[in-house]
């Protein structure tokens, strides 16, 4: 096992089998349900036997060769990551898997008892309890954020649904070696940590690369709020609705979160940045507590709010079947018309928001895939001071023949520059970024390949 590639291919491969294996424990269980034991159960039982006995094995194998590569002097990204939220061996499967199906399979949910069935393969209950224990509230996996519950909505299910934390992912598929992979931890409105991130932004406006008219837009709205229309005398006429609220649609990657974080920089504000599923709480009425003291611990530590994924909780209530989804809703849009501060809402099918929302948002922005020119200025803006770019690096080039998001261009780059540090190398060429472009276009969901998101090269 040489690199990264190498570790996520090996262990995904794994995890194709943990879904057949899923598959023959459903047909098992119906078979149960249905008293239709005959020969068939008997087959599928054999099946899963001898399926289980090639997992434990395989998973020793993997387990030994990531073990000998790491005496070898190769470092894993997923390894740095998992000791630094000091993981065991089954936090460690259960996070690869689930990021695995996150990426590769969204369609599944998962709850603890299926995942211990799965990714246990030891017949014994000593081992079960164990893998149990990994998954309780009390684990690292949960009192880090690194997975996060959600409740059924479905009635009679009332065991919470187990997922990745969205921060868990860009950690991951983000991750430069050297680093420590940081998950967000929510903060209270005493200030104490438990799950979302209020920090000091990252951005200035100078490094979001966009077309001059939406900079000009967003500026001309933070910077009226921020100069106060109190002189006016609007709070006599105008009671609610005085914040700037902002909606930012679009694909993926192309700057939504960056523009909000850099509005925050530009306010010399803290931002206060929040993934959705992280406020959601498998008790009736603790999501709508949730949400008012995000926007008081706002308002309390003088932070601009950005929502990512805010179609989660703003999601239009005529589409709604359950009563608890509907009260979300209301409740998020009563906050926001009460909230005189800077809220950035975030998402990529602005299609799917409640009506209501659109009086309450006071500049609506679409962002685009960029064009050739700003494909080639995100290009050129994304290479470190510290790296010298040789005479051959043609950025406009790159710009039309990659049609890339910022995003993807992000992570092209990222690759250009692991490279180097593999080679012990400073200078950057054409070669070498086209190299890194070609990996993470591989990588792409593209259409017509049906090809996954992320990981680029990494199931080639």
């Amino acid at each position: 096992m040489k690199n990264d590639q190498d570790y996520f291919s090996e262990y995904f491969t794994l995890c194709e089998f943990y879904l057949q294996k899923r598959c023959i424990l459903g047909k098992i269980w119906k078979h149960v349900c249905e008293n239709t034991c005959g020969k068939e159960y008997w087959l599928m039982l054999r099946e899963l036997k001898e399926l289980d006995a090639f997992l434990r094995e395989a998973d020793q194998i993997f387990w030994r060769d990531v073990q000998a590569s790491r005496v070898a002097g190769v470092a894993f990204l997923f390894e740095a990551f998992a000791e630094a939220h000091a993981l065991g061996s089954f936090e460690k499967k259960t996070t690869l898997f689930l990021l695995f199906t996150d990426m590769f399979h969204p369609v599944y949910n998962w709850q603890e008892t299926e995942l211990v069935a799965l990714l246990d393969s030891d017949v014994s209950w000593d081992a079960k309890l164990k893998c149990r224990s990994a998954l309780t509230s009390e684990s690292p996996l949960f009192k880090k954020n690194i997975l996060i519950l959600k409740p059924r909505t479905t009635a009679g299910q009332a065991d919470p649904e187990m997922y990745l934390n969205p921060a868990t992912r860009a950690a991951l598929t983000g991750f430069v070696p050297g680093t420590t992979p940081a998950i967000p931890v929510f903060v209270k409105e005493d200030g104490s940590s438990e799950g979302i991130g209020l920090r000091a932004p990252d951005y200035a406006m100078e490094d979001v690369i966009l077309p001059p008219k939406v900079k000009e837009d967003v500026l001309f709205h933070i910077d009226a709020w921020k100069t106060g229309l109190a002189d006016l005398g609007v709070d006599a006429k105008i009671k609610k609705g005085r914040g700037a609220i902002f909606l930012f649609y679009g694909p993926p990657g192309t700057g939504k979160s960056m523009l909000a974080d850099a509005m925050a920089r530009h306010l010399q504000m803290k931002i206060l940045q929040v993934s959705m599923p992280q406020v959601t709480d498998k008790l009736f009425g603790e999501t709508e507590k949730n949400i008012a003291g995000l926007f008081k611990t706002a308002r309390a530590k003088d932070a601009v709010i950005c929502f990512d994924e805010a179609d989660s909780l703003l999601y239009s209530r005529h589409r709604m079947e359950h009563e608890r989804d509907i009260a979300f809703v209301n409740v998020m849009l009563q906050e926001i018309e009460r909230f005189e501060g800077v809220l950035c809402l975030t998402t990529n099918f602005d299609t799917a928001l409640d009506p209501a929302l659109e009086r309450r948002v006071s500049l609506k922005v679409k962002f685009s895939p960029p064009d050739r020119s700003l494909r080639a200025d995100i290009w050129r803006s994304l290479i470190p001071p510290k790296v010298t770019v040789a005479p051959d690096v043609d950025f406009e080039a790159l710009g039309q023949r990659f049609v890339m998001s910022g995003g993807y261009i992000k992570n092209a780059v990222l690759n250009t520059l692991r490279r180097l540090v593999k080679e012990k190398r400073s200078l950057m060429t054409m070669e070498d970024l086209l190299f890194g472009a070609r990996m993470e276009q591989e990588g792409m969901y593209l259409k017509e390949n049906k090809q996954p998101v992320g990981f680029a090269g990494v199931l080639r």
